[in-house]
């Protein structure tokens, strides 16, 4: 079974639920909305370094997601401009994007899911998370387990990189880095969820 890196707290906070809409899930799928239009378009700019293709990108995107409010969209393209300022004003290097993980925590559980960025940085790499950020997020689980899991992706020692958040329109870029006690630690919590996960599945089936 694979968890994505985001739904880890929840998990852990009730194991049983997160098992169960994974064994029943609703047939009412989120619908993507503004910010995911706007990732489109900051993903097509740094594949093409063009601006002007990543606006269009925002806009493809709105019409094929059939969003047509025109304040929100207009609002999607100033923090997309807003993003690019800071790209293009920061100078930032950007090694790979949309990079999928995958740590097994043992138990037939793997984490998975995306990392936005990652950015080469003067003292090694930064995997970076865009979004909306709607409570503290430095003690995520899932963040010095991104830091390992990135780590083993590209053969490097796990001090070479850090873990960031970013707001979509290119601001309060924060950055943590987890010591190899910490890493371990984070790795053991995830491991034991890993095994009541591996439970539940077999109460519930």
């Amino acid at each position: 079974m694979r968890i994505s890196h985001i739904e880890l707290e929840g998990c852990l906070s009730n194991p049983s639920a997160w098992v169960a809409s994974k064994i029943s899930p609703s047939s009412n799928w989120p619908r993507q909305g503004y910010d995911a239009c706007l990732k489109q378009g900051i993903y097509h700019f740094h594949k093409t370094d063009d601006p002007a293709a990543g606006r269009t990108k925002v806009e493809y995107a709105a019409s094929r997601l059939k969003l047509t409010n025109r304040l929100r969209i207009d609002d999607a393209l100033a923090r997309f401009d807003s993003y690019v300022h800071w790209a293009v004003d920061t100078g930032t290097l950007v090694a790979d994007l949309r990079v999928g993980i995958g740590l097994d925590l043992g138990s037939d559980v793997i984490l998975g899911g995306q990392i936005a960025r990652v950015d080469i940085t003067a003292n090694g790499y930064q995997g970076v998370l865009l979004g909306r950020f709607n409570r503290p997020w430095q003690h995520e689980l899932r963040l010095p387990l991104i830091q390992r899991a990135l780590a083993n992706k590209y053969d490097r020692v796990e001090s070479a990189f850090v873990i960031a958040r970013q707001e979509l329109d290119g601001t309060n870029l924060e950055t943590l880095q987890f010591s190899t006690a910490e890493i371990d630690a984070a790795e053991q919590t995830a491991r034991n969820l890993a095994s009541i996960i591996r439970a539940e599945v077999a109460a519930q089936q």
